[in-house]
């Protein structure tokens, strides 16, 4: 049901297997809690008040540490569609970031770097040509374009080739 009150326009990241909505979502449940020290320190990155940072954010820990699950919450409460058919910002408080039109997020598992290129630029709209998207074409068109977008990537150890995507 939820899924219908999303505006049309938006239904398509819901749909995309690459986005995986389902799987930041369920990450967090429906009341996620802990993790406040590390939602400090990343709510400001995701708004781009983070001076002199480089840009570049890795949540790194091990295997059941709640990394994914702290993503989530980020991504639930900071995308403009997963923020109005999740409950997340509301358990975030103080800590829930403002929402980021230009949000993308991908999930790594068993997909190829051309699928994630492909899904980034579909969440951030990014115009269309009669060429497949490969890196260079990303960040051309991210370049380009007037908005500075926020890139979250999950699971990147799980990639079909883990070592192409961080190398790109």
């Amino acid at each position: 049901r939820a899924r219908w009150a999303v505006d049309p326009s938006l239904r398509d990241f819901l749909d995309d297997p690459v986005a995986d909505p389902t799987h930041y979502a369920t990450r967090t449940g429906k009341y996620f809690a802990g993790r406040r020290e590390e939602l400090r320190a990343l709510v400001p990155w995701l708004a781009g008040e983070t001076a002199g940072d480089t840009g570049l954010h890795v949540v790194k820990g091990d295997p059941g540490t709640g990394k994914s699950a702290l993503l989530g919450a980020l991504v639930c409460a900071a995308h403009p569609v997963l923020s109005t058919v999740t409950p997340v910002r509301d358990t975030l408080d103080d800590n829930a970031p403002a929402i980021i039109r230009a949000l993308a997020a991908v999930h790594a598992r068993r997909r190829r770097l051309d699928e994630l290129i492909a899904s980034i630029a579909s969440q951030l709209r990014l115009p269309a040509s009669d060429e497949e998207w490969n890196v260079l074409r990303l960040v051309q068109a991210i370049a380009s374009s007037a908005q500075t977008p926020v890139i979250v990537l999950d699971a990147l150890d799980e990639a079909e080739d883990p070592d192409e995507v961080q190398t790109l």
